[in-house]
């Protein structure tokens, strides 16, 4: 067999690269890397033959020299049932200046089936996430160094295998390809649309997606070449239903499929048996009935959402004129209504069939100076709690005593690709769309948005009339919270409430410095009656 000549080495660590060349001498070659140009954590030292072609690979780590110093300061170590506890919180680097960070702080019970966790966000970060596998007690290989620490180190990196960095698209210069786009606005709907007659993609195809309601919420999508659509849901959350229409007036042969937003590949890791000991049986019990009390006595305050920041208001904003019916002398009909009241909409009548035509204000400001149309030739946008309406007639044909407000934009309107010459939102009292049929070819779906954030239900006991509640708190967590932020100062203070379970609670504090240094703390408080 041949023997190589040179080889390649390549030292890579979180992007940054440094790459080596080795001539050998009889197959033999020695290179020095000098351990302060590499970066700190897990770096991937792989040898490549002549051809470029990988051969071998081990890991080297360099432990981080700076680390986020959390002191956490309780203000007593015993506590009764339903007493406030004061946790004082303190951010430090390493030369013991104070740093901002982000910290999450969470408070539980220890028993038998819950204890502190080996492993923290510093450890983690550096050392095991890199790894494949679990790796034990990983906090034991970033503490203070030792002969045997390192050689344990040294161990645990010799029996990890090749990483999953495909080094054939990195030759090759490939891109990582994304199957899910980035939702940075909020969650996207995606779908396709086809052709009844023929299944063949359906492109060019103008579809409208609405959500029912109160508050219209309607996008707009225009199927790319291989028929799919997309739509960008802003402010979309909670559990609703959503309706998918084309023009039902020109575009009957179109049928729409919307995509499940859930992954339908699946790890090939197979997760292990629930396994439970006998010796947890009285734990588990415990816990079950703990839960059980919880939710029979506390199940509104424990569903309750934080109210996430939307914006309410119609995408058309201010419309022309509002108008509140029950303001008027009711009449039986529709057309009566919008003939009498709605003077920015002219209904017509053509044949058997009729239509709206808006008035177009900003034109009639300049009907002195230049010819202009003061009404708008094409039907303008209908909808009726917040979905598309393209049949005049069953607008027409709605029980007028069923609608509370009539909203009108006399003017031209683009939103996307819709175009409409005027808006006309009728809005049920109800906003359920109340006895109005949809059509046959319209596609409705219950449909899952972004979850709300909830809660964290920790009750306060600040009152002695709030202390002595007969409602039991058999919480076995007493406080969570994923976003506190230490000061310039770099001090914190959180406080929360012990409930009617008795035992010993662990506070844990994990965070992160603005320039990503991470670290961890705990402490421990006893709760008796």
């Amino acid at each position: 067999e041949k023997i190589a000549n040179q080889v390649y080495i390549i030292c890579q660590n979180n992007g940054h690269l440094n790459a080596h060349a080795l001539r050998l001498m009889g197959g033999t070659g020695v290179l020095l890397i000098n351990k302060d140009s590499l970066q700190e954590g897990i770096t991937r030292i792989t040898v490549f033959d002549e051809n470029k072609q990988p051969k071998c690979e081990r890991l080297y780590f360099k432990k981080p020299a700076q680390k986020l110093m959390i002191a956490a300061t309780i203000d007593k170590k015993d506590y009764g049932f339903r007493t406030k506890v004061i946790a004082s919180v303190a951010t430090t680097n390493g030369a013991g200046q104070l740093l901002p960070a982000n910290l999450s702080v969470s408070a539980f019970r220890l028993d038998g089936l819950q204890q502190p966790d080996e492993e923290d966000i510093f450890s983690y970060l550096w050392l095991s996430s890199h790894l494949l596998g679990t790796v034990e007690n990983p906090a034991y290989y970033l503490s203070e160094k030792s002969p045997e620490k390192d050689e344990a180190l040294n161990d645990l990196l010799l029996t990890q295998g090749w990483r999953k960095f495909d080094w054939d698209d990195a030759d090759k210069m490939k891109r990582p390809a994304f199957t899910y786009v980035p939702e940075y606005a909020g969650h996207i709907i995606k779908g396709k649309v086809t052709n009844e007659n023929t299944n063949k993609a359906a492109p060019g195809v103008l579809v409208y997606l609405s959500v029912p309601g109160r508050r219209v919420q309607l996008k707009g999508c225009i199927s790319d070449s291989a028929g799919y659509v997309h739509f960008d849901m802003k402010d979309f959350v909670g559990s609703s239903q959503i309706v998918l229409q084309t023009n039902d007036g020109q575009n009957t042969k179109y049928r729409i499929e919307i995509h499940s937003p859930y992954s339908e590949r699946f790890s090939d890791d197979k997760l292990p048996g629930l396994r439970v000991s006998e010796n947890d049986g009285e734990s588990l019990k415990q816990r079950n009935f703990h839960a059980e009390v919880q939710n029979g006595y506390h199940q509104r305050e424990l569903e309750m959402n934080e109210g996430m920041a939307t914006d309410t208001m119609s995408f058309y904003y201010k419309p022309t004129k509002s108008y509140l019916l029950d303001n008027y002398t009711r009449f039986t009909t529709m057309e009566e209504v919008m003939r009498e009241y709605v003077n920015e909409i002219s209904v017509r009548r053509t044949g058997n069939n009729f239509r709206f035509m808006a008035s177009n204000m900003p034109a009639a400001e300049f009907r002195n100076k230049q010819p202009v149309d003061l009404l708008l030739t094409e039907n303008p946008l209908v909808w009726l709690d917040g979905v598309p309406v393209f049949d005049i007639d069953k607008i027409i044909a709605y029980d007028p005593l069923k609608v509370q407000k009539v909203e009108v934009v006399a003017s031209r309107y683009y939103w996307g690709p819709i175009f409409a010459d005027g808006i006309v939102s009728y809005t049920t009292y109800k906003a359920n769309l109340e006895d109005y049929t949809l059509n046959p070819n319209d596609l409705i779906l219950d449909y899952d948005a972004l979850q709300q954030q909830r809660i964290f239900y920790s009750p306060e006991y600040a009152t002695d009339k709030a202390a002595q509640s007969p409602l039991p708190d058999y919480r076995d967590v007493l406080f969570w919270s994923p976003a506190i932020v230490t000061g310039e100062d770099g001090k914190a203070s959180i406080s929360f409430y012990t409930g009617d379970l008795p035992g010993k609670y662990v506070v844990v504090v994990q965070g992160l410095s603005a320039g990503g240094d991470a670290g961890s703390t705990s402490a421990i408080i006893n709760v008796e009656k």
